[in-house]
């Protein structure tokens, strides 16, 4: 209890809060999650994977209509042009949408009308698209998008 107290006494002085302290530089909370946003170098989805990866966490896999909200807003705010890799594929079995961190069905979507199309039979990663208020659509793996990590905080 008083290592508690001590803990936060050093976040009074020293100007953290809460928030700000929950996750590490560069990346933003909300609801119990940190999300880093990676806008400067678009790759492929298997790297964004790797990528998020190397900092314990997994591309954003977005499980409630409040943290689509706030992604998407946050993706306004941005002002960076580019689709958003997100955490979900059907690469195992075709129109079988999963998390790639628990292998989960979904439970939330925010498809784009018409999608997931698995166009010329060649999409089986998920995005969010820039140009269509942050919704939802299926794409090439190996197209190059910017990404969204998260981790708890």
């Amino acid at each position: 209890m008083v290592t508690f107290f001590l803990v936060n006494l050093l976040f009074v002085i020293f100007g953290y809060d809460g928030v700000s302290a929950a996750c590490a530089t560069d990346w933003i909370y909300h609801s119990n999650s940190c999300y880093l946003f990676v806008t400067r170098y678009p790759v492929e989805w298997i790297d964004a994977v790797s990528y998020c990866k190397m900092f314990g966490g997994k591309l954003a896999e977005v499980e409630s209509s409040t943290e689509d909200n706030f992604l998407k807003q946050r993706i306004r705010q941005l002002h960076v042009t580019g689709n958003y890799w997100l955490g979900g594929s059907d690469i195992l079995a075709e129109g079988k949408w999963v998390w790639e961190s628990t292998g989960q069905a979904f439970v939330y979507t925010g498809w784009h009308p018409n999608e997931p199309n698995n166009y010329r039979g060649t999409e089986n990663c998920l995005m969010m698209l820039y140009n269509n208020n942050g919704d939802w659509s299926d794409t090439n793996c190996s197209n190059r998008n910017l990404f969204i990590c998260e981790m708890p905080a």
